[in-house]
């Protein structure tokens, strides 16, 4: 009897034991789990919200990024217009350069026109003048023939035709060079 009291205390003694222990660890266990899962969700609440504030800063960096791209490209934009219309500036002002000195030379030419035009006048006036006085001597002294006299005066007539002819010449010359003045 002793054996079976001894035996019966032992376990007894052992399954309270036991299930204590098995009741702590699985306490501790379930508390342990507990406090981790507490401390878990909180930390991947926080890594979430972590996940989310730097998806909204990439989102922001990225439009900050895209909004510096399209001004980059606006200015480059600008930047192309403005030099096309500096060339297109220069093109005209070389244009205008180029017109000018072709005014300038057909300006030259047409006063040098007018200056051998005047020379022109001016020898054949002489070339006039000479055989006129030559004319008029011959006559005064008498020593003029009939043949020479008409000779003379058809010299004269030629020389006064060739006079109006080159006049007129000089007239023309002088108005193409008021219409290039004007």
């Amino acid at each position: 009897m002793k054996t079976k009291l001894g035996l019966l205390a032992l376990i007894v003694l052992g399954s309270s034991v036991y299930g204590q222990v098995a009741i702590d660890s699985t306490i501790i266990k379930k508390t342990e789990l507990i406090e981790a899962i507490e401390i878990a969700e909180p930390t991947l609440l926080e890594k979430q919200k972590q996940l989310e504030l730097e998806t909204e800063k990439n989102q922001a960096k990225e439009k900050a990024l895209e909004e510096q791209l399209k001004t980059a490209k606006d200015k480059e934009k600008a930047a192309e217009k403005a030099r096309k219309e500096i060339e297109k500036a220069e093109k005209e002002v070389e244009k205008a350069r180029k017109k000018a000195e072709k005014e300038q030379k057909n300006l030259a030419k047409a006063e040098n026109k007018v200056e051998k035009a005047e020379k022109s006048l001016n020898k054949i006036t002489g070339k006039f003048n000479k055989e006129k006085q030559k004319y008029d001597n011959k006559k005064a002294t008498g020593k003029l023939t009939d043949e020479d006299d008409l000779k003379y005066r058809e010299k004269l007539l030629d020389y006064e035709n060739k006079i109006r002819t080159a006049k007129l010449e000089v007239e023309k010359t002088k108005r193409d060079l008021e219409k290039l003045v004007n």
